[in-house]
């Protein structure tokens, strides 16, 4: 499943796009939808409307096997929310780019994968909040 998103930049796109116009009537809030397999996480998807620098460096360092909230993920199956209080690696990296609390849905599926759509969360002000 993954190498066909990997190869295939249009099929990406238009996943994107589907994505961003489903979000749009709710303001279009910054998401991340990951989709990795729990056997080998190095296997996986991420399409996301993060700052691109983050993402990048996300992928460059394989994040996902440390990363508190794709690791939840993986043993839960109710939504749940999230903050740097989980005192994290990875927080340290991301406050950067203000990603530091937030609230994720999940499905499994039956070839073990993991799909999370991951919302920042912000306050009314419009800034990230670090209350929830």
């Amino acid at each position: 499943m993954f190498s066909i998103f990997s190869e295939n930049s249009a099929l990406n796109e238009t996943l994107r796009d589907y994505i961003e116009r489903k979000l749009e009537p709710f303001g279009l809030p910054e998401y991340a939808f990951t989709v990795f397999n729990k056997k080998d996480p190095s296997k996986g998807l991420i399409i996301s409307n993060y700052p691109p620098e983050w993402v990048q460096t996300y992928r460059e360092n394989n994040f996902q096997f440390i990363d508190p909230v794709i690791l939840n993920g993986f043993r839960r199956i109710t939504p749940f929310s999230w903050d740097e209080n989980l005192n994290f690696k990875i927080f340290e990296h991301s406050k950067k780019y203000n990603i530091v609390n937030g609230f994720s849905f999940v499905a499994h599926d039956y070839l073990d994968n993991v799909s999370q759509l991951n919302f920042i969360i912000k306050n009314k002000y419009g800034k990230k909040t670090n209350k929830l």
